[in-house]
């Protein structure tokens, strides 16, 4: 989508293609951006796209994109629809010239993708994807000190997602998420492989791979849901991006094992317990002496940061070898 126009220009006119949970979301945060109107919602429930139209004082709903697009002027449309019914719409709405900003993942097939590319510079629209996780307070100060080199040449990236997904065990067990136990990685994981990417992507100066190669996946811990369908509440994803080691770990159910949550509370977090997410990455340049933790305080979830120590001490076994600077979000 352009910049947002002055207070002297028309409104960039935004629509909506999905009335689920999320699109509460979008809404809300196009709201806080200046010049900038939601016009309409689009629904292949129509009954549902009215009601999110009417809950949200949006002007007008729809239950067909091509109505949308003819009816309505629009600069922008946000398509919220889960991963596998995100390429239709998109191209539809490219095609007719307007930009389009997709829920991650961009497509959940590599031809998908590519055919989004294609269309998109086809039709000279903007085609982009949703990452929020990438502009987080401790994110953007993480990427910061890997910009400057403050870290040096990042050697491991450690990701954790630890949070229980409340549809394994209340559905609904018709969702896209749940028809196969690959396509989490595609609902939830996009979170953690958009940080995984964005950090060994080369954007850094002192980062130079572009992609995450020999990687190893590993699914534990089956559920057996309704309608024959298999869950695996716990992931573990091993790759190289260079010579930096990526390891990512999601765990769905409510925590890890007992004697390690406790352990984890006492040593980590304290009494709260363990956070929902937590990212690390180590780095062969020490932290300087005297740096103290930085703290993103906020609402249930929020996010701690903790700039490292450094680890070679003066006239130990470390002298002579480069210090490791840490970072880590939680």
């Amino acid at each position: 989508m352009n910049a947002p126009k002055s207070s002297s220009s028309p409104a960039l006119a935004v629509g909506i293609v999905g009335a689920g949970y999320i699109a509460d979301y979008h809404v809300s945060a196009l709201r806080a951006v200046p010049g900038v109107e939601v016009r309409a919602v689009c629904d292949l429930r129509a009954s549902a796209a009215a009601r999110f139209a009417e809950a949200q004082g949006i002007p007008a709903s729809y239950g067909d994109l091509a109505e949308m697009l003819r009816s309505e002027k629009l600069d922008a449309v946000h398509v919220l629809t889960p991963p596998n019914a995100h390429v239709a719409p998109a191209l539809q709405i490219l095609d007719a010239g307007v930009d389009v900003l997709l829920e991650k993942p961009l497509a959940h097939t590599l031809a998908g993708c590519e055919a989004l590319e294609s269309a998109a510079r086809a039709s000279g629209a903007r085609c982009g994807t949703s990452h929020n996780f990438l502009f987080t307070k401790p994110y953007e100060r993480l990427m910061a000190d890997v910009s400057s080199g403050r870290l040096g040449h990042l050697d491991q990236i450690d990701i954790v997602w630890n949070k229980e997904l409340g549809q394994v065990k209340g559905g609904p067990f018709s969702a896209f998420m749940l028809a196969h136990p690959s396509h989490i990685l595609f609902e939830v994981a996009p979170h953690s492989f958009a940080h995984a990417l964005h950090l060994t992507s080369g954007l850094a100066p002192n980062t130079s791979a572009t992609e995450i190669t020999d990687l190893s996946v590993d699914a534990r811990d089956e559920v057996a849901l309704p309608r024959g369908l298999r869950f695996f509440r716990r992931w573990e994803i091993r790759g190289w991006a260079g010579k930096t080691s990526v390891r990512i770990r999601f765990c769905f159910d409510a925590g890890y094992p007992r004697a390690l949550r406790a352990r984890a509370r006492q040593q980590r977090h304290g009494p709260r317990g363990l956070r929902e997410q937590y990212l690390r990455a180590a780095g062969t340049h020490a932290v300087p002496a005297g740096h103290r933790p930085l703290r993103e305080r906020g609402p249930r979830g929020a996010e701690r940061a903790d700039a490292g120590r450094r680890h070679a001490r003066p006239g130990g076994a470390g002298q002579g070898r480069a210090a490791r600077g840490r970072w880590a979000v939680r």
